[in-house]
């Protein structure tokens, strides 16, 4: 959210209170959203964490590995073939939940962009449709569309949407390449 802020000088400390429940405001409003906005920065590398999870199941008993190949169904084998299958796993795992955690941040961002083209009066619209009322900026009502969507499962949708039609591709370039 942001604030417009007014040029007299004269009033500037008086201000401070003003604006400081306006930014707390601000980052209620972000802490509403269903889907955060991480920063990447964050995030441990690869090798950081193929390390210390290498580390971690050298340390563990045989049958507790064990336990764990046949928990993810793995095959069993020597320690270091069984650790090196987990590690593969977990890998592979972990590729799959960024892409599908970047395919939900690009759905949510499309439909925020799609929200943001429409005027202020087919945002009214739309919240008087959804019960939504008391909303002053274009910004607030964007951003209650939005969690509305998300909590109407929306997301699922347009994932599912987006599944559909790269399926309806491949078959339709199968077919064509086949016959």
């Amino acid at each position: 959210m942001v604030a417009k802020r007014k040029t007299l000088s004269k009033f500037v400390g008086s201000m401070a209170p003003l604006k400081a429940s306006i930014e707390g405001n601000a980052d209620e409003d972000v802490d509403a959203q269903i889907v955060p906005v991480e920063e990447e920065n964050k995030e441990v590398s690869e090798k950081e964490l193929v390390v210390a999870r290498t580390k971690e199941l050298q340390s563990m008993y045989m049958d507790q590995l064990k336990e764990l190949l046949l928990s993810n169904g793995l095959q069993t084998g020597k320690k270091d073939v069984m650790i090196k299958a987990i590690l593969k796993h977990e890998v592979k795992v972990r590729s799959v939940a960024r892409e599908q955690k970047a395919k939900i941040r690009t759905v949510v961002v499309k439909k925020k962009q799609e929200l943001e083209g429409n005027s202020t009066s087919e945002l009214t619209k739309l919240c008087d449709s959804m019960g939504i009322k008391g909303l002053r900026s274009k910004e607030e009502r964007v951003q209650r569309l939005l969690v509305h969507w998300q909590e109407n499962d929306g997301v699922d949708k347009a994932l599912a949407q987006i599944a559909q039609e790269e399926r309806t591709k491949e078959l339709e370039a199968w077919t064509t390449t086949n016959w």
